[in-house]
């Protein structure tokens, strides 16, 4: 299936958004709720990867964030979006969906991180060919 996007958001950022069915807007209620959005997620293709709001993983274990961010590299997408979204801890997960040939968009907005998630971040972000802007 293609979606125009797949955002995980926050119990209150959700809210905000669940008019718009299309929109792929989730909030992951769990750790095994995560694991299915990644099973399904890496056979998707759609143009944006979001990740806004500062507790959406937290129902989740370390193990399902880590799970889901090796099917996200998995997925066909273009730009990446991360707003008003606590990093700690999140930042280093995203290494298989950063290591996509195919991202050339990267967008972060009102983002909290600590000097090893932006380290973590700037390494990653050398490695990645295809990232225009």
């Amino acid at each position: 299936d293609d979606l125009p996007g797949l955002w995980l958001c926050d119990s209150a950022t959700i809210c905000a958004c669940e008019d718009d069915d299309d929109a792929g807007n989730y909030h992951p209620g769990s750790s095994e709720e995560l694991g299915w959005l990644g099973h399904f997620a890496k056979r998707a293709r759609f143009g944006v990867f979001g990740l806004s709001g500062d507790d959406t993983f937290k129902n989740c274990s370390e193990r399902s964030i880590h799970a889901f961010f090796e099917d996200l590299g998995e997925c066909s997408y273009s730009k990446v979006s991360l707003m008003v979204a606590d990093l700690t801890g999140v930042a280093d997960k995203l290494g298989p969906a950063m290591k996509k040939n195919s991202i050339t968009e990267w967008e972060m907005e009102g983002c909290y991180m600590r000097a090893p998630e932006a380290n973590y971040l700037f390494n990653a972000f050398q490695g990645m060919n295809s990232l225009e802007k």
